[in-house]
């Protein structure tokens, strides 16, 4: 539920706006996730979701996220620590 409610992953938060409405009224106005889906065979180096995040950091590219443990849960993300 928290996962909906309260998201902590920039991606998830994008995956989650992404989601089409069925009232004409509420229709999201933000930007679709752009870039191609990384092969689970061969995952990018760094965070795996890097290549679609549209607030990724340089370190991103490379740097392996570590699991982060919060009161509602945990996140792989370094923005989502560093927001604590």
């Amino acid at each position: 539920e928290r996962i909906f409610t309260a998201p902590r992953h920039p991606y998830t938060k994008a995956l989650l706006g992404s989601v089409p409405s069925l009232d004409p009224d509420q229709r999201s106005t933000r930007p679709a996730i752009l870039g191609d889906i990384p092969s689970p065979e061969r995952p990018p180096p760094g965070c795996h979701y890097h290549p679609r995040c549209a607030v990724r950091l340089a370190r991103c590219d490379r740097d392996d996220p570590p699991v982060g443990s919060f009161p509602d849960g945990i996140c792989r993300c370094v923005l989502a620590q560093s927001s604590r």
